[in-house]
């Protein structure tokens, strides 16, 4: 039986050699940002605004619980119960230069994130955004641009979670169940 790779595909490579042809990065500049520096700039603080909006909101009316609710301004616990828009928040903050803000969301979370509850949780959305938080601002929080001092607490936090959600990954189809509970791992049936 022959088996073709993607690119020994020939619809492959014709989509490819039309994409080569017609592509011009260095020229590009989508439609919609405006076509000078000022323009970038507008939508900058823009998009800077409206997250520290929901930040500050999230720090006031909500934190330590998950969410923020956006009408009652109340909080709620989706998730599991341990910090989700702070974990979620952390690469925004370095990526918009806010060393101080970054550095105290690590050391609060270094400080008070503890996985030992009793609680059912989603893997996929705590795969991607609980251990994809942590392990992403354990990377940021090592460069010395965004943090001093930095002890690897973040990695030791994705490490506790990865090994409480192994138990969703063992199963007899090779399809991990959606949820675990993060004391108990997956219930018997």
């Amino acid at each position: 039986m022959l088996r073709l790779t993607i690119l020994q595909h020939p619809i492959t490579l014709i989509v490819l050699t039309i994409l080569i042809a017609t592509t011009n990065c260095e020229s590009y500049e989508p439609d919609w940002i405006g076509s000078n520096k000022q323009d970038l700039e507008d939508l900058r603080g823009r998009v800077e605004k409206i997250f520290y909006h929901a930040y500050d909101n999230y720090m006031i009316h909500a934190f330590p619980h998950d969410e923020l609710k956006p009408i009652s301004c109340t909080a709620a616990d989706n998730f599991g119960g341990y910090m989700l828009t702070l974990i979620d928040s952390l690469d925004t903050l370095a990526v918009l230069g806010n060393t101080s803000e970054f550095s105290r969301a690590v050391n609060i979370i270094s400080d008070r994130l503890d996985f030992d509850i009793d609680a059912s949780i989603s893997v996929f959305e705590t795969n991607i955004r609980v251990m994809g938080g942590l392990l992403s601002a354990h990377v940021l929080a090592q460069d010395a641009r965004f943090m001093q001092g930095y002890s690897g607490a973040l990695l030791d936090k994705a490490l506790d979670l990865g090994v409480r959600l192994l138990p969703a990954f063992d199963t007899p189809t090779g399809i991990p169940y959606g949820s675990v509970n993060l004391r108990h791992g997956v219930a018997a049936d």
